[in-house]
């Protein structure tokens, strides 16, 4: 998710086609291409300027009401339920959970965009990257920080509640539910500490609860226990990804690959 002001100029971005497998969007205003994997424009008068990310969560409706009642909420416009449709192959919303419509992934890309850009796809490649490390359609969760990337294994995930990592020299922590499949990261600097968490035991209050002060925190990284009661952790926006895709576009990522027990 972007911001679309770009220098002070509100932007309105179409899809334009295909670059590494990734969808590229064009804007109306300037007609600059943009990478949706890294919101970099590609071509076009605008070309090395990069969109602000605006962060984000994918959870479920439920987890999201409960943290924040008085949200709005955004559902599809019936005027282009084609398109929506169109997605899935049939005329119906896809749903949110499990895995994409059948077809999805073996149907060509309309247009295939090549050029400069070093992601630039071959059509009768679909722009693949053959990266050994993990199988090309690995879901992974990649996290960019301060121009150090690493990717993490959702598979890896699902049963740890709190991992502690570093991504480049940044100590990270991501925060896990199993009840909503829902992954969060942050930062663990907090002031002149760095923090360290486990997951809290079966019952207690929150998801995480930090070795130095005791505090506990909740999936939205807030304090809700302690003396930081109300304090925040930093946020880090992590990126949804096949493998495929994030190691074309970031092809000096690390990738997580031993599980680290919160609190050890």
């Amino acid at each position: 998710m972007f911001r679309d002001n770009v220098d002070g100029q509100v932007l309105h971005f179409d899809l334009f086609g295909l670059n590494g497998s990734n969808f590229v969007m064009r804007d109306r205003q300037t007609h600059s291409e943009w990478q949706q994997a890294t919101g970099e424009a590609i071509a076009g008068p605008l070309k090395g300027k990069r969109l602000e990310v605006v962060p984000f969560v994918i959870t479920t409706w439920d987890e999201w009401r409960a943290k924040y009642p008085k949200t709005l909420a955004m559902i599809p416009d019936p005027a282009f339920k084609d398109q929506y449709g169109r997605f899935g192959g049939g005329g119906a919303f896809p749903g949110g959970r499990g895995a994409a419509p059948p077809g999805v992934f073996d149907r060509p890309p309309t247009r295939v965009v090549t050029g400069e850009w070093s992601g630039a796809a071959h059509p009768e490649q679909w722009g693949l990257k053959d990266d050994p490390r993990l199988p090309l359609r690995e879901r992974v969760m990649g996290i960019s920080v301060d121009g150090s990337q690493k990717a993490y294994p959702l598979a890896l995930l699902k049963g740890v509640a709190a991992l502690n990592d570093h991504v480049g020299e940044t100590p990270v922590v991501l925060l896990h539910s199993a009840a909503t499949d829902t992954t969060m990261v942050f930062s663990r600097r907090f002031g002149s500490q760095t923090l360290r968490f486990k997951a809290s035991k079966s019952g207690a209050a929150g998801v995480a609860v930090d070795s130095e002060t005791g505090c506990r925190w909740d999936l939205f990284g807030e304090c809700i226990e302690g003396k930081l009661k109300g304090q925040k952790l930093q946020a880090i926006v992590p990126e949804p990804s096949f493998w495929f895709a994030w190691a074309g576009f970031y092809p000096k990522t690390e990738v997580y690959s031993a599980p680290e027990a919160a609190g050890r």
